[in-house]
């Protein structure tokens, strides 16, 4: 798996520069202000327990996560 990771890192790395050169022009400052902080948060709290979780809870997590994409303002993406 982490050999597929590799092979797959510069593709994923030229859709985001891609996607944020997109979108650099909409970008919201105040929206970003309040977002970065949760974001950061949740992602040290997930680094902390990333080690106590087994496969299946984050399978779980990944459904509910993109389960809830699709009710954030009405349309799946």
């Amino acid at each position: 798996m982490p050999r597929a990771a590799a092979i797959l890192m510069p593709v994923l790395f030229v859709m985001d520069a891609l996607g944020i050169a997109d979108f650099r022009k909409d970008l919201d400052k105040r929206l970003l202000r309040f977002m970065l902080p949760i974001v950061l948060c949740c992602i040290l709290i997930g680094t902390m327990l990333f080690k106590y979780l087994d496969a299946q809870l984050c399978k779980l997590f990944g459904a509910l996560a993109l389960g809830s994409l699709a009710g954030v303002d009405g349309h799946a993406y």
